[in-house]
């Protein structure tokens, strides 16, 4: 954080210090993503930055609650994931088309058509897409870095 802010660590106080210090008069939207991997580093650095900085608004992504006294939390649900039946339509562009109705597919085609243009989701392909979202559990960030790998696979 203190890297991307350009704060520099001063031998007289902590890098803590030094970023409430710089943040504290300014009015500001702090995006700190994954801090489930920090958990505990991340809570204590962000509640010291809540008391310091009265101006300062901070957007937490986590697969755990922070545990902190403000926090406000907004589930994020899973993507909408088909099932395949095929034998539910009557074409395969119906077939096509229904599936993209389903947010995770669509999601995967999109970025998938962006990292190899030539991408088309067929019929032969629809039960390794849907597998595909099915395993990475509707996780839209998941899904994204599996269909940037579509050229490569």
């Amino acid at each position: 954080m203190a890297s991307v802010l350009s704060v520099q660590e001063v031998r007289s106080q902590s890098l803590t210090s030094a970023l409430s210090d710089y943040l504290r008069s300014k009015q500001n939207l702090l995006v700190v993503d994954n801090c489930e991997h920090v958990l505990d580093a991340c809570t204590q650095l962000i509640e010291a930055l809540l008391r310091s900085c009265p101006r300062l608004h901070i957007l937490a992504t986590s697969r755990e609650a922070l545990g902190i006294a403000e926090e406000q939390i907004w589930p994020v649900p899973s993507m909408s994931l088909p099932v395949l039946d095929e034998n539910s339509v009557s074409s395969p562009e119906e077939f096509i088309l229904g599936l993209k109705r389903y947010d995770a597919v669509f999601l995967f085609v999109d970025r998938a058509s962006l990292a190899w243009r030539h991408f088309e989701l067929t019929r032969e392909d629809a039960p390794f897409v849907i597998d595909v979202c099915c395993k990475l559990d509707g996780i839209p960030l998941a899904i994204e870095l599996a269909a940037a790998r579509m050229k490569l696979l």
